[in-house]
């Protein structure tokens, strides 16, 4: 016999389709996967099906591979043995990243019956990378957009943070603390590993941005980033000059098509609290919301669900991929 524990509080302010309206302040006992929790997209859930054309997926001795490879060692060159003159403003790398966006429940296929402009969305942007001025942090963009897996060809945008659209989040991507230090796997392989690869990392920790955050469509790093926020990237969604203190520049977008990370960043996201009428007409209502929430979500972590640890305020409320990226400048 199954189990289903359902608490509902309205969150009609949340702007989902109907069963998300009652999700923040749902939780699930014993369903392996609940109705309601369907077209929530976490980034360990599987892809839908698709066809990854990136170097990552590309026969090692292909030329593509190759050429990847070469531009990966010769991005960690500049970081590891800087040359003496360098040419902060200078392109040194262009890659492009196909993004796809699923209707609200999840999927991709293309209908003649979508509405109210719930079809899928997809499109590239191109990314000009500016090696020469953040060096280490631009090898480390570098090394999982063109490297083999983990690769940002496999990833999601799942986040809106403030003024940042947070991507890089990686299926498989692990992270175990191993005598206070946060080790970063990738299917119980351990990532970033070398001596150089620590050395890359830590000069990317104290290098600064070298131009402030001051508009959209900057692609950037934080650079203390530890464990699996190794991997992550961020694009800026507006003015942020406050991020200098954290975050380093690697590059900025120089073509979206169709509005691509416009529209991502109009996408409905999690709240994570009770908002609406109920919440308007009851003064308890927050407390009560955050009381049920955590009473669900330590049950959950009790029987071993962890799909509630992956929903956190921010959460983009659709399935938002990475499909392919390319290198598209060849210097």
């Amino acid at each position: 016999m199954r189990l289903v524990l359902v608490v509902v509080v309205a969150v009609e302010g949340v702007q989902q389709a109907s069963r998300r309206e009652w999700f923040a302040a749902a939780a699930v006992a014993s369903v392996p996967t609940a109705d309601f929790l369907q077209d929530v997209p976490l980034a360990t859930e599987d892809f839908v099906g698709r066809g990854v054309d990136s170097p990552s997926s590309s026969s090692s001795s292909s030329p593509e591979r190759q050429l990847a490879i070469a531009v990966i060692e010769r991005a960690r060159s500049r970081a590891l043995n800087p040359p003496p003159q360098r040419r902060p403003g200078l392109v040194t790398e262009t890659v492009r990243v196909g993004v796809r966006v699923a209707r609200s429940d999840g999927t991709f296929a293309v209908r003649d019956d979508d509405q109210n402009g719930d079809s899928p969305v997809a499109g590239n942007v191109e990314i000009e990378i500016r090696g020469n001025a953040a060096p280490a942090n631009a090898a480390l963009f570098l090394e999982f957009a063109l490297g083999e897996a983990p690769s940002y060809g496999n990833s999601v945008f799942d986040e809106i943070r403030g003024p940042l659209l947070i991507g890089g989040r990686l299926r498989g991507l692990d992270e175990r603390d191993i005598f206070g230090e946060k080790v970063l796997l990738y299917r119980d392989r351990e990532v970033l590993a070398t001596r150089s690869d620590r050395k890359l990392i830590d000069l990317a920790r104290v290098e600064p941005t070298p131009v402030t955050h001051d508009r959209a469509g900057l692609v950037t790093r934080k650079r203390a980033a530890i464990g699996a926020e190794l991997v992550d990237f961020a694009v800026t969604l507006g003015p942020a000059p406050l991020l200098d203190r954290e975050w380093t520049v690697v590059g900025q977008i120089s073509r979206d098509e169709g509005g691509l990370v416009d529209a991502i960043s109009r996408l409905p996201t999690y709240a994570g609290e009770a908002v609406g009428e109920f919440a308007r007409q009851t003064p308890l209502a927050a407390d009560v919301f955050k009381a049920e929430r955590d009473l669900f979500r330590s049950a959950a972590g009790k029987i071993g669900d962890t799909r509630l640890k992956n929903v956190f305020p921010g959460k983009i409320l659709r399935r938002v991929e990475v499909t392919q990226v390319s290198l598209l400048k060849k210097t």
